[in-house]
């Protein structure tokens, strides 16, 4: 039954996320399809849920076709569970208070900032494996936020081609930065411990 699950979970994950990527690339207002559908991924939500919809999609080949799993892919697994978790909390916490919880809860966004991240969550943590992560293997959670901020800044602070749309630098990107960093770590790790049942 946990099986079945997970596979219905990861194919919804894997084709909701297509047709919605499949909806950005479509021209719209006079912007082509391409230059509307890539400048999408300026956000970690484009980038965190193509991630897991990918991992998802992989999930399911390899659980059709009967390749064993291996431990790699399943901590590649929880690496982009904790990225679509970080973007469904930063709209809970912090992007819904800042433009509104209905720009951030709907169409589209329902599921990417949402329901996608819910899915993934329930079936790493919950159906797919029984191996326990160890400490090291969580905070590898980390580097696609690293990664990110990275970009983040050098294209927000330093080329300044993208508007500051998290609203970073109203306090200080620095220390925001930084906390972002600590934010993730704790997720990394407690979903590290749901994963292993504490």
């Amino acid at each position: 039954m946990k099986h079945q699950l997970a596979m219905i979970l990861n194919a919804c994950i894997a084709l909701v996320t297509m047709i919605i990527m499949l909806y950005y690339f479509q021209p719209k207002n006079g912007v082509s399809g391409w230059k509307r559908g890539t400048g999408t991924f300026m956000y970690f939500t484009i980038q965190s849920n193509v991630c897991s919809a990918i991992v998802s999609f992989a999930y399911l080949i390899m659980n059709l076709t009967g390749i064993t799993i291996p431990e790699w892919f399943m901590v590649l697994r929880f690496v982009a569970t904790v990225s679509v978790n970080l973007t469904c909390l930063t709209v809970i916490f912090y992007l819904g208070p800042l433009y509104g919880y209905k720009s951030q809860l709907t169409d589209e966004n329902i599921h990417m900032h949402l329901v996608g991240p819910v899915m993934a969550f329930i079936s790493t943590c919950f159906l797919e494996s029984d191996m326990r992560l160890k400490l090291w293997q969580m905070l590898l959670g980390l580097i696609p936020t690293v990664l990110y901020g990275a970009l983040y800044i050098y294209k927000v602070i330093v080329r300044r081609q993208w508007k500051d749309f998290y609203g970073f630098e109203r306090v200080d990107i620095r220390k925001s930065g930084s906390l972002m960093l600590l934010l993730t770590a704790v997720i990394c790790i407690l979903t590290g411990l749901v994963y292993n049942r504490f």
